[in-house]
């Protein structure tokens, strides 16, 4: 089966136009026609792209994109903005901070578009997990790791974090070792223990400097490296291609 793309329009006609042309493509089709449909669709559905028009009535579109790049389950679905006019604010923002892989305006020209879908489906993407409680860190990082080429999903305590990664099944993990309780080191141990996801490499970022106990117990379940905040970025990005090129 092809790829599934939520078409959201409040023009249901351009919406079902669209629809009928994008199967003709090979891509499965749901359509949304106000913000409440598309983001319970983002969710329920999970397609591989959304084509999201920012001009529905009380700035639904932004919300809308606010909305899938602040959700778990959300955040890595890749954006299209279409949009009635040019020179939007909200899309120039949108693009610096790599919220969307891109933007049309109406009338779109379709050929132009189908070729964009398939480059942007047709990536191979490293998956990564980070679990980390400071959100406004997690969003900093997935953000230059989306920028990056890099999909991301992310996790805010140690629950989620092992409901993502036997979900996810990602190509490595950033992990808050000082997750509150000693959560991070119980998901650096239940990983290790869990057939599925044992061999996944975890890279461990801290807040502060490990004790003796602390470092011992990271270094015996096979930790990739570790970065204390704040993180110089471009040595994070730099240890995790290596990380995920070994052989």
């Amino acid at each position: 089966m092809g790829k599934k793309i939520l078409v959201v329009d409040d023009e249901k006609d351009w919406a079902h136009t669209m629809s009928i042309r994008l199967e003709r493509a090979g891509y499965q089709v749901e359509v949304a026609f106000d913000p409440a449909q598309a983001m319970e669709k983002a969710v329920s559905s999970k397609p591989d792209l959304m084509l999201l028009d920012l001009m529905m009535p009380g700035g639904g579109g932004l919300k809308v994109l606010e909305y899938m790049r602040s959700r778990t389950k959300t955040f890595s679905i890749p954006v299209i903005i279409i949009t009635g006019k040019e020179g939007h604010n909200e899309i120039k923002e949108a693009e610096e901070k790599s919220m969307i892989v891109g933007y049309f305006t109406k009338p779109i020209d379709m050929e132009v578009l189908l070729v964009k879908l398939k480059e942007v489906l047709a990536k191979e993407r490293k998956k990564i997990l980070i679990v980390d409680d400071e959100e406004d860190w997690v969003r900093v990082l997935a953000i230059r790791l989306e920028h990056s080429g890099y999909q991301v999903a992310v996790a805010f305590d140690a629950a989620q974090a092992m409901e993502q990664a036997i979900q996810l099944k990602p190509d490595l993990i950033f992990l808050d070792i000082m997750l509150p309780a000693g959560g991070g080191l119980k998901v650096l141990e239940t990983i290790r223990k869990n057939p599925r996801i044992l061999s996944v490499p975890v890279i461990v970022i801290t807040g502060k400097e490990w004790d003796e106990e602390t470092r011992i117990a990271a270094g015996k379940l096979g930790v990739f490296g570790y970065f204390i905040k704040p993180v110089n970025m471009d040595e994070l990005l730099e240890r995790l291609n290596g990380v995920l090129t070994r052989e």
